[in-house]
């Protein structure tokens, strides 16, 4: 029996992530990975998270029923100009990259027969990190699906499906929507850890100061690590008005706590800290929570797209079929 090639091009984290959880919701999966960096491919394999790599990104995606695409927004463009007449027709593309109207317009050349979804895949910050994902990687992700206009339900059902039964929870956001969520709870967040990093860093005493900055200086400036410059920038640029309304709101706490303590205003002070801890535990306390049923919707796809990907067992279970002589 043929195998279903999926391939993942770009063996970091989300791409690790998006292997581990994919193999045991595809029914004789072929996983193929390609990353141009030599290391990440070999970490890939020696952790058996894809069952080779390829450097050639044709021959990775030769076949392939889905592509996932996890790469920086800038080398989006020219992958799928590479791609352009190679990926097999009723194939499923998603992407996660940060920007949605920019996925899109990149993949707005690709033939109407591809399902392209532009996704984002956001994992729990409830739980530990691993540097190597097991199955479980998923578990109670959320992947924000931006479908390119046109797309074919069947896809983007078959995708919702295999989401699903990979543990995460597919939410459809438009691509507008989903990038303002990006500008205030990542762009943001990444330009605040780096004035913070300016600020500290550009000071004259830092090199006799840095030897004291440990794990709090760590884990307060760990939000431009790993993210994509030049896209968080881009989702910052997009709208100013946006990006300006939140920079001044957050001038404007930085600003009332220092006039709380030029004042020597301690139980102020405490208070501000006091009511941030207990936010932001009421925040992953809900993700502890979930977000709501995971269960896939009832109606996922027509047999033929889902079926051959999951096999018919259990697409029918995911469609919400029940079994023979139930009623």
């Amino acid at each position: 029996m043929a195998k279903n090639r999926v391939t993942i091009v770009g063996l970091g984290q989300r791409g690790m992530h998006m292997a581990a959880a994919l193999r045991p919701a595809v029914q004789d999966i072929e996983l193929v990975g390609h990353d141009k960096a030599a290391d990440a491919a070999r970490r890939a394999s020696e952790a058996k998270l894809v069952d080779k790599t390829e450097w050639n990104l044709l021959a990775a995606c030769e076949g392939a029923r889905l592509i996932v695409i996890a790469l920086p927004q800038a080398a989006l463009t020219p992958t799928l100009r590479a791609l352009d007449g190679e990926i097999d027709a009723d194939a499923i593309v998603l992407d996660l990259c940060p920007g949605k109207a920019a996925s899109l317009k990149a993949a707005s050349g690709l033939p109407n027969d591809i399902t392209y979804v532009s996704g984002e895949l956001i994992l729990n910050p409830a739980r530990a990190e691993s540097a190597i994902p097991g199955q479980d990687a998923l578990n109670d992700a959320i992947v924000a699906l931006t479908p390119r206009p046109g797309s074919g339900h069947e896809g983007v059902d078959a995708l919702i499906g295999i989401l699903s039964h990979c543990g995460a929870q597919p939410v459809l956001v438009e691509a507008a929507e989903h990038d303002g969520f990006t500008l205030s709870l990542r762009a943001l967040p990444t330009a605040v850890s780096g004035a913070l990093v300016e600020a500290v860093t550009g000071d004259g005493a830092w090199n006799d100061r840095k030897w004291m900055a440990g794990r709090a200086f760590q884990k307060a400036t760990g939000g431009v690590e790993g993210e994509d410059a030049q896209a968080m920038a881009d989702a910052l640029l997009a709208n100013p008005d946006v990006t300006r309304h939140w920079i001044n709101r957050i001038i404007t706490e930085l600003v009332n706590l220092r006039e709380d303590v030029d004042d020597g205003q301690g139980d102020a002070v405490r208070g501000r800290l006091t009511r941030a801890a207990e936010a932001r535990a009421a925040w992953l306390a809900d993700w502890k929570r979930g977000r709501g049923s995971s269960k896939a919707p009832a109606d996922i796809a027509p047999p033929n797209l889902l079926g051959a990907l999951m096999g018919e067992t259990l697409a029918n279970r995911l469609r919400g079929d029940k079994k023979p002589g139930n009623k």
